[in-house]
């Protein structure tokens, strides 16, 4: 990299922890910092940039200077650099100084992407995406630059891998009282990553039927009450959010889903270990699917038979009709 860096001891006192404007992490992603630091000092010095006025801005290093600063450090080493030297110049050095040493989580390539975005046109940020660890696809950087404007405090869920950055891309497009109202759903319930982004599709499809913003759906009382109960667990409630949320949405076929297993249950066939009838996808068509699971031909020839009596039956027509 052009330009020159000096290594300097720095009072931590002439650096402004405040000012970071190239720092990607979060503090609390670094907890043991300060006893790493402790048992064996500081071997990655930080990276500053000199201020008009004499005082320093930090350009990489800031969970390592947080913690000397816990330890009660009054100097520090640090690579100084010219105090002309380039935002984006700075911006890289960051860039490095962290993908140089381990991976980078999702938000921070979601974080440098946006950062770099302010001085590359969009086919050069594509091309440079492997220095974020990610290949060169266009859709992956639409993303990364949507999930970059999520408030707090989502960008810690994205961090930890929590949210799928397809579903941070998406809740990024909603309305902020829509993103405050998806908190609890999505940020202390146990949404599976592919479902996600299923979730988030299902409100904004029934707030566009109902012409109201994504957050009154999200605070239907039918929806809330799936997140109080206290008898389920976090996955379980995550599930019941589901049930309710296609219910609502879907709620013909959730009908017609509900009337075939009470059929299935009074037929004797809920939860058949050797037999299953399967309705129509989404009930649409005519083709019912029938498994049967036999061992011998006296078994075969058993099951058939109930079958022939099952037909026989009145609910058996009422089911084959739904």
């Amino acid at each position: 990299m052009p330009g020159k860096r000096r290594l300097e001891e720095i009072p931590l006192t002439a650096i402004d922890l405040d000012d970071h404007p190239f720092a990607a992490g979060l503090p609390a992603e670094a907890p043991g910092l300060p006893a790493s630091l402790a048992a064996v000092g500081m071997l990655a010095p930080p990276h500053l940039r000199r201020k008009p006025g004499g005082r320093c801005q930090v350009v990489a290093g800031l969970k390592r200077l947080l913690a000397a600063q816990t330890l009660g450090w009054e100097r520090i080493p640090a690579f100084v650099l010219e105090a002309g030297r380039t935002d984006f110049a700075c911006l890289l050095v960051s860039l490095h100084d962290n993908a140089g040493c381990r991976p980078l989580n999702p938000w921070e390539q979601a974080f440098y992407a946006d950062k770099l975005a302010l001085h590359l046109t969009r086919q050069e940020l594509v091309a440079r995406l492997p220095l974020l660890g990610l290949p060169p696809a266009p859709r992956l950087l639409d993303r990364l630059l949507a999930a970059a404007r999520l408030p707090a405090p989502w960008p810690e869920l994205v961090a930890a891998g929590r949210l799928a950055l397809s579903a941070a891309a998406r809740l990024a497009g909603c309305p902020p009282e829509a993103q405050a109202a998806a908190w609890p759903y999505m940020g202390e319930v146990l949404f599976s990553r592919s479902k996600q982004e299923e979730f988030l599709e299902w409100v904004e499809l029934l707030a566009r039927r109902q012409g109201v913003n994504p957050a009154e759906v999200l605070k239907l009382p039918e929806m809330a009450a799936c997140l109080t109960d206290p008898d389920l667990s976090p996955a379980h409630r995550a599930a019941a959010v589901r049930r309710q949320l296609r219910a609502l949405v879907f709620p013909e076929l959730t009908r017609a889903q509900a009337a075939f297993q009470a059929g299935l249950q009074g037929l004797g066939l809920a939860g058949h270990p050797r037999l299953s009838l399967d309705p129509p996808p989404a009930f649409e068509g005519e083709d019912f699917t029938l498994t049967l699971r036999f061992k011998d031909p006296e078994e075969l020839a058993g099951l058939l038979a109930k079958l022939r009596r099952l037909v026989r039956q009145p609910e058996f027509l009422e089911l084959s009709r739904l």
